[in-house]
């Protein structure tokens, strides 16, 4: 049988076949790697960009947002509920014992955030502990029943006398150079001001 010129050898041509496939396949891979990395960086470009630090609130912050809810519940409870002895229209309903759960809620919240910056916790827990008797004596059945009617009103003054208490609590803690606009004469003057006015005006 007569020898195949080398360029027409079967075992050659199979493997130059080969040859260049897998060199085809291997620049294939090639190719997609650096695409899937292109589609990577793309779609996550947080792998590749540094973190962005947390702005977390401070625990002064948190602090000033809890007193200004107390306010809020003591306020309430000082104007709305305890003068009109649970009642709205006349008619009985549980408003007052709902008031002085979320203050007895807000109170023991802020225990923790004013311990960790070391002040006195005191205050936070004894109105915690009226908000409790506010909420016992509060409650639907109790003002139905009309034997709290004369202690609703001594109440309020209560809540009256802490409100106070926590505006000055509020004022040590205001923001340096904090600046308060008064409704009534639409004037801008420090919160601590205002309140020590307030104090000599009686209010």
């Amino acid at each position: 049988m007569p020898k195949l010129p080398e360029n027409l050898n079967p075992i050659r041509l199979v493997g130059k076949v080969l040859r260049d496939g897998l060199q085809s396949v291997e620049g294939a891979l090639r190719d997609i790697d650096s695409v899937v990395a292109d589609i990577d960086r793309e779609v996550s470009p947080e792998r590749s960009a540094p973190p962005v630090p947390e702005d977390k609130i401070s625990d002064e912050e948190t602090l000033r947002y809890q007193l200004d809810l107390i306010l809020d519940d003591l306020q309430h409870l000082e104007t709305e509920h305890l003068p009109a002895q649970g009642r709205i229209a006349g008619k009985v309903c549980d408003c007052i014992a709902k008031a002085a759960r979320d203050l007895r809620r807000h109170t023991r919240e802020t225990v923790p955030i004013a311990a960790r910056q070391g002040r006195d916790t005191t205050l936070y827990s004894q109105v915690a502990a009226w908000a409790q008797e506010m909420v016992r004596i509060g409650t639907a059945d109790m003002v139905a029943s009309g034997q709290f009617d004369e202690e609703y009103p001594r109440q309020a003054g209560v809540a009256s006398v802490l409100r106070k208490a926590f505006e000055q609590l509020a004022a040590e803690v205001r923001p340096k150079g904090f600046r308060e606009t008064c409704a009534e004469c639409g004037a801008a003057e420090d919160l601590r001001e205002w309140l020590k006015r307030k104090k000599a005006e009686g209010g």
